[in-house]
């Protein structure tokens, strides 16, 4: 909720489960994710943040990096969230490093590289700073808006322990949005949590790894605000791990979000 208005918690949305299987009946013909917003706004007081109370006295923040080029209009993309009032998307601060941490039970094999493989790609796209804080045992995925100074939590689950991961969906993601004094939204931390089983098959083969990459790719995505669109050619459709990388939609939306002031 913001200050001062009542919201409802937003239901987790984005499946897809209609016609593809996982691996070892046709997974690999598309992706399969759905988007998940964790707990929505959280309730702030005005000027409780040191930033905002860095922003009340003029003191600007300095960007972690140059905002990138965008080149616009060859591509689609969609934001999850924008300012109120405005097109700019919400989006994680350019001028803090998105911490993170892994949690490696029923990880797959090579989990950490491609986890930050898929980190490195989001930041080339974004400019975003993201800083790995280890591993993690916690395995809080649906808390994170408890405490908006936990890093965000990438780690592997089955539907038995999150059941958002039923049916034929390979992951969730989502980030936690604060409204801060200003009524200016950020996204604070969040979690991407990823098929066990589907992994643990995927990275079974040079192909499947590469699919698995896609799939982690387009979790961050919607990690940092991009939103599932109709078009096929961009990795930010819902089937649309067979794209392989990032299409030319996926770039621009990225190059915004990273682009926000601070």
């Amino acid at each position: 909720m913001d200050v001062g208005e009542e919201q409802p918690a937003p239901e987790p949305g984005g499946h897809r489960r209609g016609g593809e299987r996982r691996p070892g009946s046709a997974l690999l013909g598309g992706l399969l994710v759905v988007t998940m917003l964790l707990g929505g706004v959280f309730l702030l007081a005005p000027g409780a943040d040191r930033d905002d109370l860095r922003r009340l006295l003029g003191m600007e923040q300095d960007r972690l990096s140059a905002p990138l080029p965008v080149r616009s209009g060859s591509g689609t993309f969609k934001f999850l969230h924008t300012q109120r009032g405005s097109d700019e998307p919400v989006s994680y601060s350019p001028c803090r490093p998105v911490r993170y941490v892994v949690n490696p039970e029923g990880a797959p094999r090579d989990h950490l590289e491609l986890v930050q493989g898929s980190v490195r790609r989001i930041e080339e796209a974004t400019g975003l700073v993201f800083e790995y804080a280890g591993e993690t045992t916690s395995r809080n995925f649906l808390a994170r808006a408890l405490d908006r100074s936990d890093p965000v939590l990438v780690g592997w689950a089955t539907p038995e322990e999150l059941p958002d991961l039923a049916g034929d969906v390979a992951g969730v993601a989502g980030s936690t949005m604060v409204s801060r004094g200003a009524g200016r939204r950020e996204f604070v931390t969040g979690m991407v949590a990823l098929d066990r089983d589907t992994f643990h098959e995927l990275m079974g083969s040079p192909s499947g790894r590469a699919h698995a990459a896609a799939i982690m790719d387009h979790e961050l995505g919607h990690l940092v605000g991009l939103d599932h669109v109709d078009d096929r050619g961009e990795l930010m459709h819902p089937r649309g791990a067979t794209q392989g990388r990032f299409g030319p939609g996926d770039l621009e939306g990225l190059a915004r979000l990273g682009g926000v002031s601070c």
